[in-house]
C-alpha cells in the first residue's frame, strides 16, 4: 500500500564521444508512505502481522556537472520491520512516520549578494484624475 505520489528519476549512461552523461531513460519512484503488511492467522484466535512501513522523500538535488545543468535528485529512505500479533477483531495503531521539516531558500544576486527583491524593486505614483 503507497500513500504518496510517483517521482521521475533519471538514469544516465555515460557517451564516450561526447565524454558527458546522458539521461537514457527515466524511472518512475514512489515516494511518500509504502506499508507491507504480511498477516497470518492462528488457530487459537490470534493474528501474528509483519510490518515494514518505509518513508521516502526527495531530500535534495546534486548537480551532475557540464554545461547542461541537471541534476540528480537525492531520495531520503527510513525503513523499519516489526513482527506483532494481535487478538482477531483488535486495532492495531503505527506511529512515527511522519517527519516535520522546515527549509527556507533565500535568492541573492551572485555579485552583490543582495536579495533578488531589492534589484527588481520598482516603484510607482498613482495619477487622480
Amino acid at each position: 500500500m503507497n500513500f504518496g505520489e510517483d517521482y521521475p528519476i533519471p538514469k544516465f549512461t555515460y557517451n564516450e564521444e561526447r565524454e558527458t552523461f546522458e539521461i537514457s531513460e527515466i524511472e518512475d519512484k514512489p515516494i511518500g508512505i509504502d506499508l507491507h503488511v504480511t498477516p497470518q492467522v492462528n488457530s487459537a484466535g490470534f493474528i501474528n502481522l509483519g510490518i515494514e512501513p518505509e518513508v521516502s522523500a526527495r531530500a535534495y538535488t546534486v548537480p551532475l556537472g557540464g554545461a547542461s545543468g541537471t541534476e540528480v535528485p537525492i531520495i531520503s529512505t527510513r525503513k523499519a520491520a516489526a513482527k506483532i500479533t494481535i487478538k482477531d477483531a483488535y486495532t492495531l495503531a503505527i506511529g512515527g512516520l511522519i517527519e516535520s521539516t522546515d527549509t527556507k531558500e533565500i535568492a541573492k544576486c551572485p555579485c552583490w549578494g543582495i536579495s533578488q527583491d531589492w534589484v527588481v524593486y520598482s516603484a510607482q505614483t498613482p495619477i487622480l484624475w
